[in-house]
């Protein structure tokens, strides 16, 4: 194999690599921080609720359970 085009492969390789890398980091941080931010609001409503309200408290889980139960 020609030395040129065996180094022309070699970047190439490089490159899908860089880029493979660096697309799997962003989706990576893109399924994550939906996710944190959904959840630290969930949060906050549950501490506000339980704090108020002691007991039986109809959440919309258990509402949705509910509604798949009676059909």
């Amino acid at each position: 194999m020609n030395k040129a085009k065996k180094l022309s492969l070699d970047h190439n390789r490089r490159k899908f690599l860089r880029t493979s890398a660096g697309v799997g980091a962003g989706m990576a941080a893109a399924v994550t921080l939906p996710g944190l931010a959904s959840s630290e609001g969930e949060s906050e409503v549950a501490s506000s609720e339980s704090s108020s309200q002691k007991g039986y408290r109809l959440t919309p889980h258990i509402a949705a359970y509910y509604e798949t139960m009676t059909s």
